[in-house]
């Protein structure tokens, strides 16, 4: 890695951190794989991230922003379709849901990886809240308590998350996406959105 600025540098052993982690995992993850991946000393390093564990917290805070930052563009969209991309799996070629059912196993272990998770999923919840909300305001959806009913889709989406990591799922994500747009059309008495095709 050549000569960056402070905050060049620090994004570019981010995008190192998580390179390494979407291959190894944040269990084996070590400081030394990312050094090797980012082309720097330890010592340099450690002078960006005094622990491993705030390393791998901060790169997870990385891919969680950009997530957030992705449903926030749809923000003009109807809610229906904004819900719609939040629940979605996308098993082809995109790693990163991998790397949050992965740090939340490993956030049992890492106090900074903890406190990271548990916030990005607070911020997830308030966000299918506020779509939830939008849509009974537009009158799409029956939900007396869009925090309630966030929660629980986020815990369903979750949980089917485990399963497609663990590869007990045949159908994939043809199958989890229909599963999903199920349960939130029960959640939100709205029996067309799971007729309505995932986007993925």
């Amino acid at each position: 890695m050549g000569r960056l600025a402070p905050e060049d540098r620090r994004a570019a052993l981010l995008e190192a951190i998580l390179r390494v982690v979407s291959r190894r995992g944040f269990a084996r993850t070590r400081v030394s794989d990312i050094a090797d991946e980012a082309g720097v000393s330890l010592g340099l390093l450690h002078r960006y991230f005094p622990s491993l564990d705030e390393a791998l917290a901060e790169a997870f805070s990385v891919l969680a922003e950009r997530e957030l930052a992705d449903q926030a563009a749809r923000r003009d969209e109807p809610p229906r379709e904004r819900l719609r991309f939040a629940l979605e799996f996308d098993l082809t070629d995109d790693p990163d849901w991998r790397i949050w059912i992965d740090a939340f196993g490993e956030a049992l272990h890492r106090p900074a990886l903890h406190r990271t998770a548990e916030q990005y999923n607070e911020r997830w919840r308030r966000e299918l809240a506020a779509i939830i909300a939008d849509g009974v305001e537009a009158g799409q959806w029956q939900c007396d308590d869009p925090d309630e009913s966030a929660l629980r889709l986020l815990t369903a989406v979750d949980g089917i998350a485990v399963h497609i990591t663990l590869g007990d799922l045949p159908g994939g994500k043809e199958w989890a996406n229909r599963w999903i747009a199920r349960v939130a059309a029960s959640e939100l008495g709205d029996p067309s959105f799971a007729q309505l095709p995932m986007s993925s």
